[in-house]
């Protein structure tokens, strides 16, 4: 893609905005190109040289104001970058959901939790299906955080659920009953690749079936139509990365 057409690209996202989420992918200290969930290849972001906080602020340039972290070291059962966190709720002002791989929590983990929902009262905490131990984890978590700032995260890969047990309808029906309203549906097959709205049927019948759910999504928006597709089948709004990325 030219340096043109990407400006023109950018310029018809400035339009969406409001409805946006920029993606953030931590991976030993950087922010990391995330690409069909092959996060071995995952290389740092080019245009600004894997600095998270370069990448935040261009979001935050285009008018973009909520954010998505990754901890993909904490993913893949490390420890979290507490740190790295700390810093990037900060440049956040703590509007950001995070994902620290969450699986049933150590007192060093319980403990970092807390004093991070502290200091920042807008941040919420991921709940992944993909690492989340079991439904007692996910209880675990609603007993130590207030479930209006957890968000249940789908996590899928070419249309496979992804978790250790249960269906995804399960997830949904334990994490209602815990007080959790807010859902994120995502293929991580589909991120990076600019291919379209992959999850919007999915999405369509998670709204359909709990219509009172704060519904997000995202992976493979490519343009603008991508964006209304999923506000289109219900989602609040759309989780967005690589298509924001400026031409080099």
């Amino acid at each position: 893609m030219n340096e043109q057409l990407g400006a023109a690209r950018l310029t018809a996202f400035k339009d969406e905005v409001q409805n946006l989420i920029g993606v953030i992918d931590l991976l030993r200290g950087r922010a990391v190109h995330a690409v069909a969930g092959k996060r071995h290849a995952y290389q740092g972001v080019d245009f600004c040289g894997g600095d998270y906080l370069a990448l935040v602020r261009h979001y935050q340039n285009l008018g973009i104001g909520s954010f998505y972290i990754a901890d993909l070291d904490a993913i893949q059962g490390g420890t979290p970058g507490w740190h790295d966190l700390s810093i990037l709720a900060e440049e956040c002002s703590g509007r950001a959901m995070i994902d620290i791989g969450w699986r049933g929590g150590s007192r060093a983990q319980t403990r970092e939790v807390i004093s991070l929902g502290q200091r920042w009262k807008m941040l919420k905490w991921l709940v992944a299906t993909e690492t989340c131990r079991d439904l007692n984890a996910l209880q675990e978590l609603a007993d130590l955080v207030d479930p209006e700032r957890l968000c249940l995260s789908l996590d899928f890969r070419d249309g496979q659920f992804l978790s250790t047990m249960g269906s995804w309808q399960d997830w949904v029906d334990c994490g209602q009953r815990m007080g959790i309203r807010q859902v994120v549906v995502l293929d991580i097959a589909a991120v990076g690749r600019m291919r379209g709205a992959g999850t919007s049927r999915l999405c369509q019948e998670v709204a359909a079936c709990w219509p009172d759910l704060c519904l997000y999504s995202g992976g493979g928006v490519r343009e603008v139509g991508d964006i209304k597709g999923f506000l289109d089948v219900g989602c609040e709004a759309v989780l967005i990365a690589t298509a924001l990325y400026p031409a080099r």
